[in-house]
């Protein structure tokens, strides 16, 4: 329903739903794809602050807790699980409602349930010394809810961020108020938490993607070894976009990669890349015993192979493209 309406979601999970997720390969594949749509992957924590709905996860002292019984450990063991559906990209977003159990990975954290949180700025938090950026949003579950949001939108004038939480049992019971509430917000310029973060300049564009710290500048390296014989390696990197040099709807979750590899004459001889990637650094190899043949051009004979000498590797991503040369020695 959001992709019909071109709407990319912060969908948060609690470690509850991460487990039943990362214990089958379909659903954590779902979450991909999910991802490359633009989705964004999120955490949800229910604190000992709602009693018996607690996740089991705490930093709390256990003198602290209500029911002793149902502690499974800190937020460390907490992220542990939520890392297991993290996909392509560090989960940084947080919905929680205690501050003793924000964690250092966190960087947004998401807050709120009535229709006045519907409306806010975010706003900075350091906490035991780690910021925390933190928007609000109201909880929306039922058609009704959903005529007041609407109204409050129309009548709140110099806001900066509006936001809106669900859960899927909500919409298990009655698809009719999720259905109303896309069809209005459809156009708005619905943003994911971290995109409304980068856009606000509130996220570097020198940003965390499989817990690596990534420079803000495609980089297309030379392959080693050089000359080769059979294989060299190809490395290359793809950051994350700022805002004003998106690769597909949002800017900020990569794109469509290809990488090829020429002969002296241009003819394109061998497609290593071509699919879907996001921001990070790769390496791919190679090998001319293993591609020979694959993908020769007419005139070049598969029996023999490569022959030595010059050939060329182009890596192209949405307007970027840069071309390195090899030399291949039998």
């Amino acid at each position: 329903m959001a992709d019909t309406e071109g709407i990319p979601l912060t969908i948060e999970f609690t470690p509850q739903w991460a487990e039943y997720i990362a214990s089958d390969q379909f659903k954590l594949s779902l979450l991909k794809e999910w991802q490359k749509k633009g989705h964004e992957i999120g955490a949800h924590h229910h604190g000992i602050e709602v009693g018996a709905g607690w996740d089991g996860f705490t930093n709390h002292t256990q003198n602290e807790i209500t029911f002793p019984d149902m502690y499974r450990g800190d937020m460390n063991d907490f992220i542990s699980i939520i890392n297991s559906i993290k996909g392509d990209s560090l989960i940084t977003t947080a919905g929680i409602g205690d501050t003793v159990d924000l964690h250092p990975q966190f960087r947004f954290w998401t807050y709120g349930h009535t229709l006045d949180d519907a409306v806010s700025n975010p706003e900075l938090f350091n906490i035991l010394g780690n910021n925390y950026w933190r928007i609000t949003y109201c909880f929306v579950g039922d058609t009704a809810t959903v005529k007041a949001l609407i109204n409050k939108y129309r009548n709140t004038a110099g806001y900066c961020l509006f936001g809106m939480v669900t859960h899927v049992f909500n919409f298990d019971d009655d698809e009719l108020y999720l259905k109303n509430l896309f069809e209005f917000f459809k156009d708005k310029n619905c943003k994911t938490v971290t995109q409304l973060m980068r856009e606000r300049g509130l996220v570097s564009d020198v940003d965390y993607y499989n817990g690596k710290n990534l420079m803000n500048s495609f980089i297309l390296y030379q392959n080693y070894p050089n000359p080769f014989n059979p294989s060299t390696t190809i490395e290359y990197s793809i950051p994350t976009p700022p805002i004003s040099l998106p690769l597909i709807r949002g800017g900020t979750e990569g794109g469509v990669v290809t990488l090829k590899v020429y002969d002296i004459l241009g003819r394109e001889v061998e497609t290593l890349v071509n699919e879907y990637q996001r921001p990070g650094k790769y390496s791919v190899s190679f090998d001319v015993e293993t591609c020979r043949g694959a993908s020769l051009p007419s005139g070049v004979s598969a029996k023999g192979g490569y022959a030595s000498g010059v050939y060329f590797y182009r890596l192209q991503a949405g307007n970027f493209s840069s071309v390195r040369k090899m030399i291949y020695l039998k």
